[in-house]
């Protein structure tokens, strides 16, 4: 989405002890990021001290907003040297990188059933 390259990413971590929100304004570039793969990695630092990626986080989504509306582009992978460090950068799987296999596998679920929320 070249329209949202700019925009911080938020990434919700799902059910920790204590619930941590992150937005993730500094990406950064190959130099920086000592991985392979680099064009299917987004490799961030934290907004603040405390915003990192640590154990049990893999999974996680990083949202990123375009317009009025938020879109999932990584997924958790992993911490650089698998520490809980936010001076170390955070990798998420870029999710773009993996249309092809996202549609191919996501044709296979079960389709959603209907639930009503009382009240």
């Amino acid at each position: 989405m070249d329209c949202c390259e700019n925009e911080k990413l938020r990434v919700f971590f799902p059910r920790p002890r204590n619930l941590r929100e992150g937005i993730v304004t500094r990406t950064l570039d190959n130099s920086k990021c000592k991985r392979k793969k680099m064009s299917i990695t987004i490799c961030a630092l934290g907004e603040e001290k405390n915003q990192t990626v640590c154990m049990g986080d893999s999974g996680s989504v990083a949202f990123q907003k375009c317009g009025h509306s938020w879109y999932g582009v990584g997924v958790v992978s992993s911490q650089a040297h698998g520490e809980c460090d936010p001076s170390l950068p955070s990798y998420y799987s870029k999710v773009a990188s993996h249309f092809d296999w996202i549609k191919r596998h996501a044709r296979r679920l079960p389709k959603p059933q209907s639930i009503t929320i009382p009240g």
